[in-house]
């Protein structure tokens, strides 16, 4: 009895510490990254994000998108973002949808998918894509031009920290009519009960 108790707060202690190592290992990628050294960032991440850590993953998906030490490659990025999404990451939810606003050699800017990873990252509260998703519809990009809708979420990313958000709300705000402008406020507010009722 006294074996089976030990053994089973060794394998207990074993699967607490798990994301501990993960978490240090995803700060000696990044170490190694900002000195430079991206062939060890990305082997110390590609270990830990085949173990499912979200981090790393994002960070994998980031590098290949961008070509930060790696030949830039669409579909290596897309992914490492997946498996992240898959985990509920609302930033590679952001991420996917920049990585689909780009055009690459290979594949056209999907502006459609951009909206949808962009909102659904903003649903989750993350703001930087409550105020992608403003732009989106300030731009008419992927959605249609809605300038309520834009005010509403750039107002939103404003009250919630993107100082960038306010000048386009403002700009919005000074061609919206009166009745528009109302409505993308009762919108916004009712967008902010949301947020903050999580």
């Amino acid at each position: 009895m006294l074996l089976r108790v030990l053994l089973l707060c060794v394998i207990a202690s074993v699967f607490l510490h798990v994301p501990w190592v993960y978490a240090e290992q995803v700060d000696e990628g990044m170490s190694a990254f900002n000195a430079g050294d991206y062939q060890k960032a990305q082997t110390i991440w590609t270990e830990s994000a085949e173990q499912g850590d979200v981090s790393a993953q994002i960070n994998l998906g980031a590098m290949h998108a961008k070509g930060l030490g790696v030949v830039k490659n669409r579909s290596e990025a897309l992914k490492w973002l997946e498996m992240a999404v898959e985990q509920g990451s609302a930033e590679a939810m952001f991420n996917l949808g920049k990585l689909y606003e780009t055009q690459y050699r290979d594949a056209q800017a999907d502006h459609e998918l951009s909206f949808k990873w962009y909102m659904s990252a903003a649903e989750d509260g993350y703001v930087g894509a409550q105020y992608a998703v403003g732009v989106k519809y300030f731009k008419g990009q992927g959605v249609a031009t809605d300038y309520v809708s834009a005010y509403a979420w750039m107002d939103v990313a404003t009250r919630r920290g993107q100082e960038s958000a306010k000048n386009y709300r403002d700009l919005i705000g000074d061609v919206l009519s009166v009745e528009d402008l109302n409505k993308a406020k009762q919108s916004a507010e009712a967008l902010m009960t949301r947020f903050e009722t999580r």
